[in-house]
């Protein structure tokens, strides 16, 4: 595929050779396609970022209006290399499929807050909005800057670390091997830049530069919009003629609240650009600004609502078909200039029966198509749509805090009162996330020999992280007719429906991890309580080694997919904090929850932290991985500081805490060895069948394990 593109690269730009012959042709077209190539690869290059990547491709390389372009051999060398480099190193399908949701969800919560707001602002300046208000309430509508995903490279900045969670773990990031030939694409942008300049006659300073690029993308990361503002001004001299630095200026001076220079910047941005991009996210964005500026001023009429029309065709022409938040807007302004037919259109056709966007379409279509807008009412008809979304991001805000759950505590008398005769010939079927994870695998094994050894039936699956797949193994063990299932969920709130169908069945269920409802006994851990206990183990060890002069460079792997280990992932935060609080820093947080994924992502971080030390993490795989990792980074000669500190019990792990070779330091256990575990495990299920548990929560205990008590636990394990 990619082959055809550069195919129809090279042809579009022999067709189009002499197209200029007839005028005069503006070379500042030739320079912005190179500028935006320039600025393309030093993003890729700064952020080593996969979904940076994925954005340049998309709303720069890929769109490029070869047809306006002179056809300079240079300039399509350039293009055909980086497409070149592009290919094979894009986000998988899956993964580009969740970076879309995730945009959609954050635009739709975008337009929702937008919506709320633009009615308070209005409420503040007139008694009793209506549809006389409508204009003035697109005027406020777009004050937060909504953004189509053409701006999205910011958004997506101020967010990354939200997003890099809800995709596959780690494939965002560039390796360092791919990465070689974006650095030799600088040699290609060099000498087209000379040439290109020599050509055209053009001075150099029209040129950006490795180093402008570099000053440009820092700018962009200040957070206050008026600081931003003022650095944006200073550079001004070297980005006079790139357009895209007037955009951001312009939204930079709206930040702060300064409309005088917001209305200049945008005024310069026009007068720079040039139509290189046939889909251009700066374009489309600067219009809607333009009619969100004019509509603050009340009704428009005659040129300003001319001008409306003109800007409004510029927001269809530039956007995506795909951007249904563009369509949503072309219909509002539509329906407030009078041309109901038009913006029934944008949202009926746009979004709603294509499938776009149908929540917030589909209640403004049927105002529309009720002939009014009622500005007034569309917060209200909207919060139900966004009341489990805001509910849900509450609830992970705050998800380092485990709610109070009441339960009995496990100990060496609760698992004694078992009679495991009662496993005979019973059929037991058991889900768990992952069986490649140390940890289960030497548990599961030792729990399929208890119960085999006391005459069960038992088949034990992994559903690799899929709730779909989890629901299918529970409907098979129904099918199968199981006595108990056991399930770890991978999303709890996925399978309590059908926990709820196999109870209905006479089926007994029991829950590792989660206090789920429709289970017959969950079998649990307090998540953040354990997080803390690793924390604190490693805090012990920092304040021993480090100090507020002398801080420790930490990583914290996590895997903050699953809900009870993102409660787990932020107790070790407090547990760190609790124990070393100043004498350390952060300075990776990655998602890897097998032991490759944790060496391949510790590889990493080692490349950009390489006094990084002291690890954490909430599994077996982060210690595995880590472990590998930093003995080969040192050698093998492990300093005293150097320490990693993570949850489960695997012979793996034990092994590597036994072995100076390795720089494992601490586990937090629960029952002990996977054999102790399996044990408990198998008196839970008869305490189940038996009917003897008098509540549904069973709390594990926690069993810190260093060298002192590291060989003892070794003897049971698998």
């Amino acid at each position: 595929m990619m082959k055809k593109i550069l195919s129809a690269i090279v042809l579009v730009f022999v067709i189009s050779q002499g197209a200029f012959a007839q005028g005069t042709y503006d070379p500042h077209h030739t320079m912005l396609a190179l500028n935006m190539a320039i600025v393309s690869v030093n993003r890729i290059l700064t952020t080593q970022d996969r979904i940076v990547l994925e954005w340049e491709y998309e709303n720069i390389i890929n769109r490029l209006a070869i047809g306006n372009i002179e056809s300079d051999s240079e300039l399509k060398e350039l293009y055909d290399e980086l497409l070149g480099f592009i290919n094979g190193k894009r986000l998988r399908n899956e993964d580009m499929r969740r970076l879309k949701d995730s945009y959609k969800r954050r635009e739709q919560e975008a337009y929702y807050r937008s919506m709320s707001k633009g009615f308070e602002n209005l409420k503040a300046q007139e008694e009793n909005p209506s549809r006389k208000t409508l204009w003035g309430w697109i005027g406020n509508l777009f004050v937060s800057g909504v953004s189509s995903v053409g701006t999205g490279y910011y958004d997506y900045q101020a967010s990354k670390e939200q997003i890099h969670r809800e995709i596959s773990e780690g494939s965002w990031q560039l390796k360092k091997e791919e990465l070689e030939a974006c650095n030799r694409l600088q040699t290609t942008l060099l000498n087209s830049s000379w040439s290109l300049l020599s050509k055209y006659h053009l001075p150099n300073d029209y040129r950006l530069t490795q180093e402008n690029v570099k000053e440009f993308l820092s700018v962009m990361e200040e957070t206050e919009p008026s600081k931003r503002l003022g650095r944006l001004k200073f550079i001004e001299r070297k980005f006079k003629v790139y357009p895209p630095y007037w955009f951001f200026r312009a939204k930079s001076a709206m930040e702060a609240g300064n409309e005088s220079e917001c209305r200049k910047s945008f005024m310069k941005f026009n007068e720079v650009w040039r139509p290189v991009l046939n889909y251009d996210p700066y374009k489309l964005e600067a219009a809607k600004y333009e009619i969100r500026d004019l509509a603050k001023k009340g009704v428009p009429s005659g040129e300003n609502a001319e001008r409306i029309r003109e800007l409004i065709e510029v927001v269809r022409d530039y956007a995506t078909p795909s951007d249904w938040g563009s369509n949503l807007f072309a219909g509002i302004v539509y329906f407030a200039l009078g041309d109901v037919e038009e913006a029934i259109t944008c949202v009926e056709y746009g979004n709603v029966n294509s499938g776009r966007e149908t929540e917030i379409s589909r209640v403004i279509l049927a105002q529309m198509k009720r002939g009014k807008i009622d500005v007034a009412s569309l917060p209200e008809e909207l919060r139900g749509l966004f009341e489990k979304q805001e509910t849900s991001q509450t609830r992970e805000a705050s998800s380092h805090q485990t709610p109070s759950i009441m339960g009995i505590q496990a100990d060496s008398d609760f698992y004694a009162r078992a009679d495991l005769r009662i496993l005979r010939r019973k059929k037991i079927g058991i889900t768990v996330l992952s069986l490649n994870n140390a940890y289960w695998a030497g548990v599961m094994t030792a729990l399929e020999e208890v119960l085999t050894a006391a005459g069960a039936e038992v088949t034990i699956v992994a559903c690799k992280g899929s709730s779909a797949e989890q629901i299918s193994q529970i409907e098979n063990f129904i099918a199968a007719g199981c006595d108990l299932i056991m399930v770890h969920p991978s999303d709890a709130n996925a399978v309590e429906d059908i926990c709820a169908e196999a109870r209905n069945f006479g089926i007994k269920v029991m829950c590792w991890d989660d206090p789920m409802t429709n289970t017959d006994a969950n079998w649990i851990l307090n998540n953040t309580n354990l997080g803390i206990a690793i924390g604190e183990l490693a805090g012990d060890f920092i304040s021993k080694h480090y100090s507020t002069s002398k801080k420790a460079e930490v990583t914290v792997i996590g895997y903050p997919q699953t809900k009870i280990l993102l409660e787990r992932e932020n107790g070790i935060k407090i547990g760190l904090k609790n124990k070393a609080d100043g004498k350390y820093e952060i300075v990776a947080t990655q998602a890897a929850i097998e032991a490759n994924l944790a060496q391949n992502a510790m590889e990493t971080i080692l490349q950009a932290h390489p006094d990084c030390r002291v690890v954490t993490g909430i599994g077996a795989g982060a210690m595995i991985g880590a472990d590998e990792a930093l003995k080969r980074y040192t050698g093998g000669n492990i300093p005293s500081d150097m320490g990693v500190f993570t949850a489960d019990v695997t012979k793996w792990q034990l092994g590597q805490l036994a072995d100076p070779a390795y720089p494992a330091k601490g586990i937090i256990g629960f029952e002990g060895s996977d054999e102790d575990t399996g044990k408990a495990c198998a008196a839970m299920f008869a305490l189940i069948l038996e009917e003897k548990l008098k509540t549904q929560n069973v709390f594990r205990g926690l069993t810190p394990i260093t060298t002192s008590n590291v060989y003892r636990i070794m003897q049971g394990m698998k």
